[in-house]
């Protein structure tokens, strides 16, 4: 797997998957904290379909700032690059933004959720 593939696949599985997942662990009641128990209880007053525009929002919601992120870190706004095996990642795409999106994109590579979410 290339330094591009292995950043792609964190970016899904550690920060879009980790969110989604954590999401639908609330809507489902799973995990006990109070403040997740008050949101399981506040969610589950809504109807099926309701849940379904919720999931899409927030789906939705990420994915812009996971698109925003890789922007920036293209860009190397205030510096920021990232490097693998001591090459910037930014240099081995023609769009990082764009690695995300489409059928061969990182989200259907590796996310469990695949480009449409949850």
């Amino acid at each position: 797997m290339g330094n591009l593939d292995k950043f792609g696949k964190v970016i899904s599985e550690d920060l879009r998957d980790s969110i989604l997942n954590h999401y639908l662990d609330i809507e489902s009641g799973f995990i006990g904290s109070p403040i997740c128990k008050e949101l399981a209880a506040q969610l589950s007053a809504f109807s099926d379909e309701q849940k379904k525009v919720i999931r899409s929002l927030l789906t939705n919601c990420i994915d812009s700032g996971i698109h925003d992120f890789l922007v920036a870190i293209e860009e190397e706004r205030e510096g920021v690059s990232i490097q693998i095996g001591g090459k910037n990642i930014a240099g081995e795409s023609d769009g990082l933004n764009g690695e995300i999106f489409t059928g061969d994109g990182w989200f259907d590579k590796f996310s469990q959720h695949k480009e449409n979410g949850i």
